[in-house]
């Protein structure tokens, strides 16, 4: 802790671990870092009524390590507003002078008596276009925040000067760090699923579409420390890596991210297993059931890579960079169901899949969004149980057509003539959803690849 020596740091660790000690529940998470022990010292003392304002890494938001503290504001606290910066340059998506990291202000009241928590319950979302740069423009940034409807998507002003847009939304859905209204309101309405679509506001109409969240479809794969066989005391695999040797193996996988390669939807696998010894030949062979085609992108570069999703033309297993996932009713064994796989990968990688990805995952670092793989089975796909034999035929046709064309970066999905073949294809020929539709998307896209987290600009 900012030079202190090792006699000093351990009377710190244990300080920490003591006031934790006095929480009925705390939200204290080794991998978010000292921001989650802040707020246990926050909730320590704060009385009800009282406000909390803590400055914490933008991954408050949506981070895996953060649900503790983002459950323990839905249960204790009220009037939760979370403030982010959508500049894509780092230095000014942070609120600290000593950090690199993108940052969010998190401000919330103390509630009289605990809660009950539910997903409809919304919080208000602050994204800035820039940060303020002196006391004067602060405090009226503040004082206009304060006056804006929470309800709407209102842009606060301070003279000739835009400073961002607010909004309130369902607290597990979070449009933090995007400077568009127009991209946040599209990407609300498309991952409701009460009532997924899209607006066309031209005409004043709603378009619904037939989505779902992965997991209602299937079965993640293993996360790769099960299925890789290291010296780490974190693995617990039964296999070895190594360079694929070319034509058939036993133990395929894909594993690494080379963005000349996956340029296709069909890419190769890199890598390939072998036993580590004869007392894991069981381990093996339960590892390799979850071997795919379909496969996801883990830690999506959206400046170089053009996937969201990929198909091996073997089954692999998922390593590190490309999670496996196997598609089948939920009432049947975890075989994989083939003529699923077509739709759920086409639509993976229209720009509104692309878009679905992007808001699910983690975007504190720029060009890149990031999920779990614990969080895979929330992305957004389209519901193929609502596609009838002619459609799954269709998009298996689609498919086909498409396998060979190669498309660009995800960020640059408003050139990529492939891309938008592929929306067309998806969202009239499989769909049959014609008219203004193209239209809204065409926008849409224009103006997600123009999102500053995507383009660096300030």
């Amino acid at each position: 802790a900012f030079g202190m020596d090792d006699k000093a740091q351990r009377a710190i660790n244990a300080k920490v671990k003591a006031m934790a000690g006095k929480l009925e529940v705390s939200v204290r998470h080794g991998n978010a870092g000292l921001g989650t022990d802040f707020f246990d010292l926050a909730h320590l003392k704060v009385k009800p009524g009282g406000v909390v304002a803590l400055v914490l890494p933008a991954s408050v938001a949506i981070g895996r390590g953060w649900e503790k503290l983002r459950d323990l504001l839905a249960l204790e606290y009220k009037d939760v507003t979370v403030i982010t910066c959508s500049s894509g340059q780092e230095e000014h998506r942070r609120f600290s002078s000593d950090t690199d990291l993108a940052e969010a202000l998190v401000i919330a009241t103390r509630r009289n008596t605990p809660a009950v928590a539910t997903e409809s319950e919304e919080w208000r979302w602050v994204n800035l276009d820039k940060n303020p740069k002196t006391v004067a423009e602060a405090l009226a940034l503040a004082l206009d925040i304060e006056r804006t409807n929470s309800k709407g998507f209102l842009v606060g002003n301070i003279g000739n000067s835009r400073w961002g847009f607010s909004v309130s939304c369902q607290r597990t859905r979070t449009p933090a760090l995007m400077r568009s209204p127009e991209v946040v309101q599209a990407l609300l309405t498309l991952t409701d699923l009460d009532r997924p679509g899209i607006d066309i506001p031209r005409i004043n109409k709603f378009v619904p579409l037939p989505l779902t969240r992965l997991g209602n479809l299937g079965t993640r794969g293993p996360v790769d420390r099960d299925i890789e066989a290291t010296d780490r005391s974190s693995s617990r695999g039964p296999l070895v890596k190594v360079p694929h040797s070319g034509g058939m193996v036993d133990f395929p996988m894909l594993w690494n991210h080379e963005s000349d390669k996956e340029i296709r939807l069909v890419v190769h696998p890199d890598k390939q297993g072998i036993i580590a010894g004869n007392s894991l030949r069981e381990k093996a062979a339960i590892i390799w059931q979850t071997a795919t085609h379909l496969h996801f992108n883990r830690d999506f570069r959206l400046t170089s890579q053009p996937l969201a999703a990929c198909l091996t033309p073997v089954p692999a297993l998922g390593g590190s960079a490309w999670p496996s996932f196997i598609l089948h009713p939920r009432e049947e064994p975890p075989v994989e169901k083939r003529e699923w796989i077509y739709p759920v990968l086409l639509w993976a990688n229209t720009t509104l899949g692309l878009m679905s990805f992007y808001l699910l995952g983690s975007r504190t670092q720029a060009g890149r969004s990031r999920i779990t793989i614990t969080r895979l089975p929330e992305l957004l796909t389209l519901d193929v149980r609502a596609l009838n034999p002619d459609q799954l035929s269709m998009a298996e046709s689609i498919f086909f057509r498409f396998q060979h064309r190669e498309f660009m970066p995800a960020n640059m999905a408003n050139q990529d003539l492939t891309r938008q073949a592929l929306d067309q294809a998806v969202l009239v020929d499989l769909l049959g959803i014609n008219g203004p539709l193209l239209e809204r998307v065409a926008v849409i896209r224009d103006q997600w690849c123009r999102e500053p987290h995507l383009t660096g600009a300030e």
